[in-house]
């Protein structure tokens, strides 16, 4: 039996646009596939230009790491260090990207920065440490995130750097949340005339009232 207290009549835009936001978020973590560990802030590299040739995607990145492509992410390699970067085509903010992850991630905020364009975060949680970067570029958000399961994660402005550095590529496109169906409303006054309220359409329904509540019973 399906029992519902109907208070009034609420719109679900809200919902469905929390419910594309939590998806969004779940695209990401599932996207992140670094293990990385900290580059010296004073260590002075190189920066080449990484190309993965079939999807049409260049990256620069400093001297020594390699280029490899994997589920829509792009992960870049050298020795015990990786960094993702991941292109995502939605209509969120940088700051709802970054706080879906926040939570999602768990643990202590370390850094939290930046502006209407651009977020950077940094997580401890336990011994693993987690830094990402959610940039606005055009109509799309960039994600380059790394991950340390020991000592501290690549620094914020290499990664933002990196991430600014990559063109082309695929984008992500987060699976659209299914409508939820869709009930026919009519209008309810309870007989006392103390209460008002929409409730389903059709002789399924069984509306109830009293003590200024309305109450519908579906077998």
């Amino acid at each position: 039996m399906l029992v519902a207290t109907f208070c009034g009549n609420r719109g679900s835009n809200m919902t469905r646009r929390l419910v594309g936001l939590f998806i969004a978020a779940v695209v990401i973590l599932s996207a992140i596939a670094g293990r990385a560990v900290a580059a010296s802030e004073s260590q002075q590299f190189e920066v080449i230009t990484l190309r993965h040739t079939s999807t049409k995607f260049t990256i620069r990145a400093p001297e020594g790491f390699k280029l490899q492509f994997h589920d829509g992410t792009y992960i870049l390699r050298k020795g015990v260090t990786s960094i993702s970067f991941t292109r995502l085509a939605t209509g969120v903010t940088p700051a709802q990207l970054a706080d879906s992850l926040f939570r999602a991630l768990g643990g202590r905020v370390i850094v939290k920065a930046g502006d209407a364009r651009h977020i950077v975060g940094q997580v401890a949680n336990g011994a693993r440490g987690d830094t990402f970067v959610v940039e606005r570029v055009g109509s799309q958000l960039s994600v380059t995130t790394s991950t340390s399961s020991r000592g501290r994660p690549v620094v914020l402005e290499t990664l933002r750097q990196i991430g600014l550095g990559a063109k082309g590529g695929v984008s992500l496109r987060p699976p659209k949340a299914k409508p939820q169906a869709s009930i026919a409303l009519r209008p309810y006054r309870s007989p006392d005339g103390g209460a008002t309220a929409l409730v389903p359409k059709g002789g399924d329904w069984d509306i109830q009232s009293g003590g200024g509540a309305i109450i519908g019973f579906s077998p």
